[in-house]
Order: C-alpha cells, then sequence, then structure tokens
C-alpha cells in the first residue's frame, strides 16, 4: 500500500500505483462493431422464463437498480461525459439481463481527463454496496494510464476501483495493476492509498459480477467480490468522520481517465443495484 496526498481537482480520485498483473490480456483491437457481431447473451445468465419481467423487478428495496430493459433512450439515465460524442450508449445482443445493457466506450489517441459515467447519490450512514455485472470488450494498456471505473464516494472520502499502468521491464511493452483505492478528502486535498488487486480480473468478453462494499470513517473497510468470492478486504481511511446520514453518498459507474493517454477503452455493464447493509 502506499499512501501519496494530491490537489483534489476532480470529482473522480485515483492514486497512480505500478506492478506486474500476469492476467492482464494483451491489447486488442477497437471493437465498436462488437453489438453487431457478438453472440447471444449468456444463456445460463438470463432471466427464466417465469421470472419477472425485468432484473430489478427483483430488486424492489434497493437504492437503486438499473438493468437498461425498460428504457429506450440513453439520456433517461442522465450521462455525464467530457465530451458530447463519448456518451454512454445502450446495446441490443450482448447483455446479462435481456434485452440490453449499457456501453461505455472512450475513443484512442485522445488525452485525459476523459469519462463517460452515469451516477446516483442517496442520504446513509450505513455501509454501501455498489454491484454489478460488467464484460470488457476493449482495455488497452498505455503507459502512464490511471483508469477509474466504479466508484462509492462521500463527502469526506471514497472508494473506487480501478487500473494503472506503468512502463514494462522491456521498456515497450506497458505493465498494468488493477487496484481499489481509498482517499479521504479535507481542506481542498487528498490523501489516497492504493491496494493491489492480486486476484484475476475476468478477461475480455467475459461477464463477471462485482460488488464494492465500503463503510466511510477514519478507520473505514473496503471489501470487493467477484463472481462470489472475496478478492480484496482491507481496513482504510475512506472519510473524515462516521456518516451521519445528512449527507449524501454517491454510486458512479463507467470509465475516467485520469492520467495519460486513454488508449482504446470499452466496456459493458448490466444490472446495477446499489443497497445497504
Amino acid at each position: 500500500m502506499r499512501i501519496v496526498r494530491t490537489a483534489l481537482v476532480l470529482a473522480f480520485v485515483v492514486t497512480a500505483c505500478t506492478g506486474d498483473d500476469p492476467n492482464l490480456a494483451p491489447a486488442t483491437p477497437d471493437a465498436q462493431a462488437a453489438d453487431a457481431a457478438a453472440p447471444p447473451a449468456d444463456a445460463g445468465t438470463d432471466v427464466a422464463a417465469d421470472a419477472p419481467a425485468t432484473f430489478c423487478a427483483t430488486k424492489p428495496n434497493a437504492l437503486w437498480c438499473e438493468d437498461f430493459d425498460s428504457i429506450t433512450d440513453v439520456s433517461s439515465l442522465v450521462p455525464e461525459s467530457s465530451d458530447p460524442s463519448i456518451l454512454a450508449k445502450l446495446t441490443q445482443g450482448t447483455y446479462r439481463s435481456p434485452p440490453r445493457a449499457l456501453r461505455f466506450n472512450l475513443m484512442a489517441g485522445k488525452p485525459s481527463p476523459q469519462y463517460t459515467v452515469i451516477a446516483r447519490s442517496f442520504p446513509t450512514d450505513k455501509v454501501m454496496r455498489l454491484a454489478f455485472d460488467w464484460r470488457l470488450a476493449v482495455l488497452e494498456a498505455t503507459e502512464g494510464q490511471t483508469l477509474q471505473s466504479f466508484t462509492l464516494k462521500s463527502k469526506g472520502g471514497q472508494a473506487s476501483f480501478g487500473r494503472t499502468c506503468g512502463t514494462g521491464t522491456d521498456g515497450v511493452n506497458p505493465i498494468c495493476q488493477y487496484i481499489v483505492s481509498t482517499c479521504v478528502f479535507e481542506n481542498a486535498t487528498s490523501t489516497c492509498a492504493t491496494h493491489p488487486i492480486t486476484a484475476r480480473i475476468a478477461g475480455l468478453d467475459d461477464w463477471s459480477h462485482v460488488v464494492l462494499e465500503t463503510r466511510f470513517a477514519q478507520k473505514g473497510h473496503v471489501r470487493l467480490e467477484q463472481d462470489g468470492a472475496t478478492i480484496l478486504e482491507v481496513d482504510a481511511a475512506t472519510d473524515t468522520g462516521p456518516l451521519t446520514g445528512a449527507d449524501p453518498v454517491s454510486a458512479t459507474v463507467g470509465i475516467a481517465v485520469l492520467q495519460g493517454n486513454a488508449g482504446g477503452t470499452d466496456i459493458l455493464v448490466d444490472n446495477i443495484v446499489v443497497d445497504t447493509l
């Protein structure tokens, strides 16, 4: 774990680190046409015929549930982006629950910061839990890149999942490391720690179910789960104090490239659920 103090200039805060990731898939060509060529969604994960009409119909008590199956216009999600040309898009034919998912895509060759995300906020004083299904279509490795994908953020801190890439041992091919970053915000600065993930992160074209849990406090706690298995659990500062329930906690899903070149980045997300423990 490395702790670094940085100026707080973005809603997304990640501290860069580097390390070997033996599970990183090699860079692949851009997959802008993946929807047209993609096979039907995984049969084993589709909603059964006698199940409710949508995935979110099974989550009536969630603070936020979005399965993208009842909407036809992405603007209803109130997406945010650094450039109107990179707004998230609904996709047909590739999904975790039918008939659609949401695609986030960043164009290669543009410098940071770049982002395309959706977010929601909720007042609470409990442990926050963000769960979702995601699938990597393209995630190119670019030297010096710091990428953030999923975040739980309070007024005084945050926990996020992302990836950093540094110079490889051969001086040519970047080496990337998936991380969870925890930060505390105070006096317009942030104190962040990075926690490397040693477990394999689902590769290209594999749907994976991910859960990020965060207790916001000076002695906070973060747990990351993938497909039912805990792959990171750490005690870390995530706020200047415990939540009071008066200030909102936000959940953000998408892609934010905070440092370096975006490279080709293309992910699909489905079945977002935010609740408390």
